[in-house]
């Protein structure tokens, strides 16, 4: 799993990489759920991304059998920019989600001459492959890095793939795409750089509450029953763990919480939070704020149920 990091200081002999255990079960069906970090290990002296792995387990498939709790390391290891295979690079600047590849990155793939580093000029026409027709697994994504050159007149010329996740209908629509493409009429560049991604569906299995989760209380006890205004970012999708979102992974939580006569909600905790901890974590983030409509006793053992679900269609850039 290739990700950028930067040091502001020379690496210490004293204090190894870390490596990183994550816990997880695995159901009779292949999927996996209940994924936790094992432990916490000494923090590095810089800035460790580890948004995805977690997400990565959860995209996982593994053989059916039966139910069994299992553990991965991923064990981190340190390149510079300048010796990482091109690749690498490629699909690191490919990648969905708001984490662009930094300027070292760039400058590493950029084609020898290249004049277009301040980018092809402004778009007259821009195309997208027909996406919905290109097959992703579930929780994957597809990537496709290309450069071109634009002519005087703004066409693009001399289309070509330097890179790709393997998905071959994505690399010929992308081309295709990208050659119909139109800029502003102006000086000619060659070397421009460009990339398409497309993130697969939702998981095949998605994740559910397990068998001994206690039913939600929200419409049974007046004093549970949470102000929607107070959870708006929850109810609106706002309130989503964002690296299952980049994969289109869906979830649940159970959480339950006290509330006091005057409306406030407190002791809260996660019961359940599948296929993952991120989403019991939100779910908790969300309601530590909220409040329920005054009482005139309050409530010991609230419990919600919270669904995380995304909006049908497909994710790609």
């Amino acid at each position: 799993m290739p990700n950028v990091v930067s040091r502001f200081r020379p690496a210490s002999p004293s204090q190894p990489l870390p490596v990183l255990r994550y816990v997880f079960t695995i159901a009779a069906n292949g999927q996996p759920g209940t994924i936790r970090p094992d432990a916490s290990p000494a923090e590095p002296l810089f800035y460790l991304d580890r948004s995805d792995l977690a997400p990565s387990i959860a995209a996982s498939r593994f053989a059916a059998g039966q139910r069994r709790t299992c553990a991965v390391d991923f064990a981190t290891s340190l390149t510079p920019v300048a010796d990482v295979p091109l690749q690498t690079l490629y699909a690191l600047a490919s990648r969905p989600g708001p984490l662009a590849a930094p300027p070292e990155v760039y400058d590493r793939i950029r084609p020898s001459g290249s004049t277009c580093v301040r980018g092809p000029g402004q778009f007259r026409a821009l195309n997208n492959p027909a996406f919905e027709t290109i097959a992703v697994p579930p929780g994957d994504w597809a990537w496709a890095f290309f450069a071109f050159d634009v002519m005087p007149d703004g066409t693009p010329r001399n289309v070509r793939l330097l890179g790709s996740s393997g998905t071959t209908a994505l690399d010929r629509a992308g081309e295709h795409a990208l050659a119909r493409n139109r800029y502003a009429p102006g000086t000619a560049r060659i070397g421009c750089l460009y990339h398409y991604f497309r993130v697969g569906s939702r998981p095949a299995v998605p994740a559910d509450f397990p068998a001994d989760t206690p039913p939600g209380t929200d419409d049974t006890i007046p004093a549970c029953r949470i102000d929607p205004k107070t959870i708006s970012g929850l109810l609106s999708g706002q309130a989503y763990p964002r690296a299952f979102q980049r994969r289109r992974i869906e979830g649940v939580a159970a959480v339950r919480y006290d509330t006091a006569p005057w409306g406030a909600i407190g002791n809260v905790r996660v019961l359940a939070s599948e296929p993952a901890a991120a989403f019991g974590e939100t779910a908790v983030a969300a309601l530590t704020s909220a409040a329920v409509l005054p009482s005139e006793t309050g409530y010991r053992g609230c419990v919600t149920r919270v669904r995380f679900r995304l909006p049908a269609g497909t994710h790609h850039g």
